[in-house]
């Protein structure tokens, strides 16, 4: 493991960062669609992916409880990057910041999600949001730069207070 590699050159903090949900990303939810209303959760996402991520990201936690016993003086944090995205795209839903839904591209062209795959955010005809700043997906695939900031200041917060550090 990379891990352990980077704890014997003497790494004494370690942060090892979880799986995002991409059962609410516009690219699976257009690819993997499904007819049955079941396969989606309360806002319309797959729940079948996210239930593989949050089995990985279950894994990644238990690999790292073993770490710490094998690494007892080096801190391993676990970022939860799946419930700390998740809570930003509720947030954006129940805000309304976005008209279209959460769940859009701001660049992109076709169907409920704004998303087609032989057509991507930057082909010619392919139109772009007036306001990125209200979208949480960028082009299906990746978030837009305020969902990052978004994302980055909740993430540093939770470390740096597991972390005992202060901003100041």
């Amino acid at each position: 493991m990379i891990q352990q590699e980077v704890i014997k050159m003497g790494a004494t903090r370690v942060i090892l960062p979880g799986n995002a949900p991409i059962g609410y990303y516009p690219f699976i939810l257009t690819e993997v669609a499904s007819v049955n209303p079941a396969d989606y959760d309360n806002m319309g996402c797959l729940k079948s992916v996210n239930d593989l991520i949050q089995l990985k990201n279950n894994d990644l936690q238990q690999a790292i409880s073993r770490l710490q016993k094998e690494f007892p003086n080096t801190f391993i944090m676990y970022a939860d990057f799946y419930n700390s995205e998740l809570s930003l795209i509720r947030e954006t839903s129940i805000s309304g910041k976005n008209d279209q839904g959460a769940l859009q591209s701001c660049c992109g062209i076709g169907g409920k999600y704004n998303y087609y795959k032989n057509r991507f955010c930057g082909s010619p005809g392919v139109p772009v949001c007036s306001d990125p700043n209200q979208y949480f997906f960028w082009d299906g695939i990746h978030l837009t730069q305020e969902a990052n900031n978004r994302l980055s200041t909740a993430l540093q917060q939770a470390t740096l207070a597991t972390l005992n550090c202060t901003t100041s």
